[in-house]
């Protein structure tokens, strides 16, 4: 299906099928186009969000995606105060966008997948990390903020800085808090001092009738679960081999000191 989706694109857009150029295993780029092979489930989340926020899609046909090629992502940049506000900006627009998509539930499992992941590498980081979900309460947490559209997966590799904030890889978007994407941003660069401020900023941005010790408490939870997340990552490219010991400890070492918030 792969391989005649990328002909059919070839042929409407008269390439030449010779000149792509793989990135990945479902991702290609020819002249000022990138294609993406894509899932039903990822094309129907695309088809919702077309109308309502700006996307750099050309083209959405069935299991193929052919958007603009942006450039060069932000990955690995430690992003300004200037990048910070306009994609603070870029976020809250997105959430003023009206759409019928699932709703992101909290849970635990990225918990039991670091659990795993501790045990299998012998790396000690549940005793510090438990306390946090206990003393949050996560798992009977109901969500208090207001539900918007959110992106689901806001790190470095996805924003564009063009023109414009541009984003890419929606296929997580689901209805959530609005501290979604900027704690899941925040946790992939940012130092502590950092995200105390954008954390004050974000809110005095958002266009809604806010309690603040309600907005704290829902921050604090997604920058825990977001983290965790991330450590998951971090640690499986160590273990699958695609990252080094001393990158991935400097990371684990730098998430744990993001998690320290949580105790203020």
């Amino acid at each position: 299906m792969g391989r005649q989706a990328l002909l059919a694109v070839a042929q409407r857009f008269q390439l030449k099928p010779e000149d792509f150029e793989t990135l990945d295993q479902r991702l290609y780029r020819t002249g000022d186009l990138v294609i993406k092979l894509i899932d039903v489930t990822e094309a129907d989340i695309y088809r919702k969000l077309e109308p309502v926020i700006e996307l750099p899609v050309v083209c959405l046909e069935n299991d193929v995606l052919v958007m603009k090629d942006l450039g060069t992502a932000l990955t690995g940049q430690h992003l300004t105060a200037e990048q910070m506000k306009r994609i603070m900006a870029k976020i809250i627009r997105i959430q003023r966008a009206a759409v019928d998509l699932p709703l992101y539930s909290l849970d635990e499992i990225e918990r039991v997948w670091l659990r795993d992941l501790c045990g299998e590498l012998n790396i000690h980081l549940m005793a510090a990390i438990d306390p946090y979900y206990h003393a949050l309460r996560v798992r009977n947490y109901h969500q208090k903020l207001p539900l918007v559209l959110t992106h689901g997966d806001l790190h470095r590799g996805n924003i564009f800085d063009c023109t414009d904030i541009q984003l890419i890889d929606w296929e997580r978007a689901a209805l959530s808090s609005p501290v979604r994407d900027i704690t899941m941003l925040l946790q992939d660069y940012a130092t502590a001092e950092e995200i105390r401020s954008y954390r004050e900023t974000f809110f005095q941005l958002l266009p809604f009738e806010i309690n603040c010790a309600d907005y704290r408490q829902e921050f604090n939870i997604f920058l825990l679960v977001n983290t965790v997340k991330m450590l998951v990552w971090e640690l499986s490219k160590y273990q699958q081999g695609m990252q080094q010991q001393d990158e991935t400890m400097r990371e684990v070492a730098r998430k744990m000191a993001v998690l320290k918030l949580l105790e203020e």
